[in-house]
């Protein structure tokens, strides 16, 4: 049996325990109500999803309906490779794939990536959900969904109720077609593997009780955006949540999330590896601990990773600053978390505006990783075969977002896409004070969500030189300005039950209600344009010297 889907449990116990008690699956919203500890059943499991060397080496598959093309494994997050749609010799690599399949350490460790998966159970409240963790860049919705029918066909659980996540490790497989996707049969394998490790999540679940802890770690992200307003920073909560045995105290398993992109294993490394960068050393820690444990990231569109105190090599320092990154999480004290468990979804739909993603979907860029039309092309006679080949034309997204809330306890809210610290703060206020966990690059990838007051054409750094236009790179991968208000009116507001003001970006509502925390957006004009007059003046004291008349005139100092 090829690859990482050796490990399969026999498909008796898959029927079995979907016939037995793989289908509970609660409303959409349960009033909480107090309840036993044991009223909490937990599962943990996870599989490696490494590809195999006939995988990295590259297999044929067709294109078109009349050619084909050698499809190799791409790795997410630089450079660009949207051709992947077209045969050979069209579909060329612009990016160099994975030349090896995991990374062996100096110990002779493989450094393997994985699918992790935790099953909550909640009998008092009739709700379970579970979550699953890829190491991967992101995921399309075609993924998404694909994925979730194969854990729901596997488990009995209601697609509603699995939550699907990437850690967005630079060096995770390219499951959006950005960067040259990957091999289906890859993909086949996946879907085995974490309907492989849901069902052994259920068949290991027990009583078991929660436990929180939430501390600021200033000291492992950067704030990576323009910095227009000086006192701008990074979401520096780290939060984990772990599971443990009712009767024993024995994890089962550990939530981490926290805020950074993982960026560091980048395209320099020869050969290119499968990897997911900070994320293994922190769960490497934690399941030292006991269990298996999953990594969320959080509002990362303007927060760089940092951190980790080891000499080595990309590799060595990586594992170091994860393993550094959950020690310091887990020095927070803990509180127990008891509220019954409830689950809640709301459907959001995303007009894709940005140009540059309409050109991509018009060649078919994304075929095979997201369904941007979601029209019933298959179901034309003659037609449905070659729906993966044709072009996206006036594209939109539809996604879920998901609210799980214990209770009064703690709330945990998906992203579908990388937001920004400001966006995160927006969806945090909604809770009324009460913890949040917020799962970015969760239910769906759908790029940067940057709140309406901070989108731009524009990159105010000047970073391109004086020449318009200076594209921010966020936006250029974003669906476009739609997508934050959209998210607040379809999604968030309505998740929360709150008032129509709720809808309206802070910074409008701070201009006429002083209480709002946010700028007023009149403020951020001006700011703005300071911002890039400051670096005018610096990129023309940096090229003339201080003493130049003329940067003596553009100073707005």
């Amino acid at each position: 049996m090829r690859g990482f889907a050796s490990t399969l449990i026999p498909l008796m116990s898959l029927s079995l325990l979907a016939a037995c008690n793989g289908g509970r699956t609660g409303p959409e919203a349960v009033d909480p109500a107090p309840r036993a500890e044991s009223a909490l059943l937990v599962g943990a499991a996870k599989r490696s999803v490494v590809p195999t060397a006939e995988q990295i080496a590259g297999e044929e598959e067709s294109r078109l309906g009349v050619a084909s093309t050698v499809q190799n494994f791409h790795l997410g997050g630089f450079g660009i490779g949207p051709l992947q749609n077209f045969p050979d010799p069209i579909n060329a690599d612009l990016t160099v794939p994975a030349g090896a399949p995991v990374h062996v350490n100096a110990q002779g460790e493989e450094e393997r990536t994985w699918i992790r998966a935790l099953w909550l159970s909640d009998t008092d409240s009739g709700t379970d959900v579970l979550l699953l963790a890829l190491d991967a860049v992101g995921a399309g919705n075609i993924i998404q969904n694909e994925l979730k029918a194969a854990v729901s066909a596997a488990t009995g659980i209601d697609p509603t109720h699995i939550v699907f996540g990437q850690t967005h490790t630079h060096a995770g497989a390219d499951l959006q077609g950005l960067w040259g996707g990957v091999p289906r049969s890859w993909v086949a394998d996946l879907y085995v593997a974490a309907a492989d490790a849901a069902v052994e999540a259920q068949l290991l679940a027990r009583p078991a009780t929660l436990d929180y802890q939430r501390s600021e770690l200033p000291d492992f992200n950067n704030y990576r955006r323009p910095r227009v307003f000086r006192d701008a920073e990074a979401d520096t909560t780290a939060s984990i949540l772990r599971a443990r045995d009712a009767a024993s105290g024995e994890l089962i398993g550990s939530l981490l999330q926290y805020n950074a992109h993982p960026t560091s294993v980048g395209t320099g490394e020869d050969p290119r590896v499968p990897h997911p960068d900070y994320p293994l050393g922190a769960m490497d820690y934690l399941e030292r601990e006991g269990g298996v444990a999953l990594f969320f990231n959080g509002p990362i569109a303007d927060a760089s990773a940092r951190g980790g105190d080891c000499e080595g090599d990309v590799y060595v320092r990586v594992r170091c600053r994860g393993e550094d990154l959950a020690a310091a999480a887990s020095l927070a004290e803990a509180r127990p978390i008891s509220g019954a468990l409830t689950l809640r979804t709301a459907t959001a739909y995303l007009p894709v505006t940005n140009p540059v993603f309409l050109a991509a979907a018009g060649i078919g860029g994304f075929n095979r990783y997201y369904d941007f039309t979601e029209l019933p092309l298959g179901d034309l006679p003659g037609v449905g075969p070659l729906t993966q080949n044709l072009p996206q034309l006036a594209p939109y997204a539809v996604t879920p977002v998901t609210r799980l809330s214990f209770g009064e306890d703690l709330e945990i809210v998906t992203l579908p896409g990388e937001a920004t610290n400001t966006f995160g703060e927006y969806v945090q206020s909604l809770a009324g004070g009460r913890d949040v966990m917020l799962f970015g690059l969760t239910q769906n990838s759908f790029g940067y969500i940057l709140p309406e007051e901070e989108f731009s054409y524009l990159n105010p750094t000047g970073d391109d030189g004086f020449v318009l236009p200076f594209t921010g790179y966020e936006e250029f991968v974003s669906l476009g300005p739609l997508t934050a208000p959209l998210l607040r009116v379809q999604a968030y507001a309505p998740l929360f039950d709150a008032p129509p003001e709720a809808f309206a970006p802070p910074a409008l509502l701070a201009c006429y209600d002083e209480s709002v925390a946010e700028r007023c957006i009149l403020e951020d004009i001006p700011a703005q344009l300071d911002y890039i007059q400051r670096g005018y003046h610096r990129q023309c004291v940096d090229n003339f010297g201080a003493d130049n008349p003329v940067c003596a005139l553009i100073d707005p100092g």
